[in-house]
């Protein structure tokens, strides 16, 4: 069992590389790769702890497929709530990723992290997951970008930092990527549910 410790660094870790990989993409591309791991992760979630399938192949998995009952991403996260898989606010974190996804996939519209409905938006993201950003702390200002940008600051909280320094898009990929490695270390503490003992008549 990691301590606490080991797990923030963990958890930072997969931080670093997600934030990283969105940088590379463009905001739309970014919004809807975030969400993707995110939906990956809480199937991955879901496949430890069920029972497994009867079913080989995981594509044609009856519950979690494409097109199941528990395929798309909404079901996924109220699930996971209701399982206890999930807190209350990174549930509600997941529904607003998942809102801002369909917008950025969806609309025809020009939309940007500059729109000011989606920056709204991305602020109440930043502001839903607070807790976990501030817990990791320590580890997100080891990246050197936000180190750079938090050196005269550092008597603040690292959230209040991170809001003041950095664009909707920063925020957005450092709250996306801290969500996602949430996900993770999830996964890594479940313990499987194991099926009912049989009864000899």
């Amino acid at each position: 069992m990691d301590t606490p410790e080991e797990k923030y660094q963990r958890m930072a870790m997969v931080m670093q590389e997600v934030a990283s990989e969105l940088k590379g993409e463009s905001e739309r591309g970014c919004v809807v790769l975030a969400f993707a791991w995110m939906d990956d992760q809480l199937t991955n979630n879901l496949r430890k702890f069920l029972l497994p399938s009867a079913r080989q192949s995981a594509k044609a998995d009856e519950l979690l497929g494409v097109g199941s009952p528990v395929g798309d991403a909404a079901t996924k996260i109220d699930l996971c709530l209701r399982l206890g898989l999930l807190h209350q606010h990174t549930h509600k974190s997941l529904h607003m990723f998942r809102r801002l996804r369909n917008d950025f996939a969806h609309m025809a519209s020009d939309i940007s992290f500059s729109t000011p409905s989606i920056h709204d938006r991305v602020l109440a993201i930043f502001d839903n997951e607070e807790p976990v950003i501030r817990a990791l702390w320590e580890s997100v200002v080891q990246d050197p970008e936000v180190r750079a940008a938090t050196e005269h600051d550092r008597n603040k909280s690292g959230p209040h930092i991170l809001r003041t320094a950095f664009g909707t898009r920063s925020l957005f990929e450092q709250t996306a990527a801290s969500l996602v490695a949430g996900l993770i270390s999830i996964e890594y503490a479940l313990t499987p549910i194991k099926p009912p003992r049989r009864v000899n008549a």
